[in-house]
């Protein structure tokens, strides 16, 4: 039977950084929690695909960290590297074959 110690052995957050092309630099990144999933998922299926975008960004970042209001306060051209952490996110999420 598997204990709690085994599953948290097992389920490990990854973390990675990332260059994204739009900011011109590197960041780090992390999987997702499972509340975080579900927080992303509950704004999906309300039909807001921006905002779900951007939780998932300000979620998985690490560094820099960004809240959900400053990822809102930027330039529309910001979007398209919060897009990229999304991307980017999705690969990390992947599991390894």
């Amino acid at each position: 039977m598997l204990t709690l110690e085994d599953i948290e052995k097992i389920c490990k957050t990854k973390e990675g950084t990332v260059n994204i092309e739009a900011w011109g630099g590197e960041v780090k990144i992390r999987q997702l929690t499972v509340a975080e999933t579900a927080e992303v998922v509950k704004t999906q299926t309300a039909g807001d695909g921006a905002m779900s975008t951007i939780k998932m960004a300000s979620f998985a970042l690490v560094e820099p960290k960004m809240s959900v209001k400053k990822m809102l306060s930027l330039p529309a051209e910001a979007f398209e590297g919060i897009a990229e952490i999304v991307k980017a996110v999705g690969e990390l999420q992947e599991p390894k074959k």
